[in-house]
């Protein structure tokens, strides 16, 4: 069963069927995407991968931190947000429980983003947070979109606001 909730100040999308499918919420990210616009992920804060690093580093397009999400731990330093290339790059980031901004072409500032969303495994199953920038985007642009998505699978909307 999939959740969707509405709660202050994000949307939460809960997912209690393991194992957990990326490819799924790859189409689920891929609805949020609008012309011009492209995910950022945000690079780890710390690892001893030498090789993933230079992944990142060569597809590093901004530095800096974004308040979005209240319960992360604040970072004593700038996270490298970086963008894939290609569709299989952003499908592995999926599958490693990621944080991603949604913005747009020719953007300099990280905090002028879209959406910002970040993907956890809790004890109900995985669950999506979802931040939007433009209140009232998210419920009449993408979930629509979704709801296409996830046409399949059985689907329930709670509001907790």
């Amino acid at each position: 069963m999939i959740y969707f909730k509405e709660s202050r100040p994000y949307f939460l999308i809960e997912d209690s069927i393991l194992p957990f499918r990326a490819e799924l919420y790859f189409e689920i990210f891929n609805c949020f995407l609008d012309k011009d616009e492209f995910f950022l992920f945000a690079g780890p804060v710390k690892t001893t991968d030498r090789e993933y690093m230079k992944f990142i580093e060569e597809r590093k397009v901004l530095i800096g931190s974004i308040d979005t999400w209240f319960w992360w731990p604040k970072l004593a330093r700038e996270i490298l947000w970086f963008r894939p290339k290609n569709n299989m790059e952003i499908l592995n980031e999926i599958k490693v429980f990621c944080a991603c901004i949604v913005t747009e072409s020719g953007n300099k500032n990280i905090n002028n983003y879209s959406f910002a969303m970040t993907i956890e495994e809790t004890d109900e199953g995985i669950c999506l947070y979802i931040s939007e920038q433009a209140k009232g985007r998210f419920l009449s642009e993408v979930f629509p979109k979704i709801e296409k998505v996830m046409k399949n699978n059985n689907v329930s909307y709670e509001s907790l606001i």
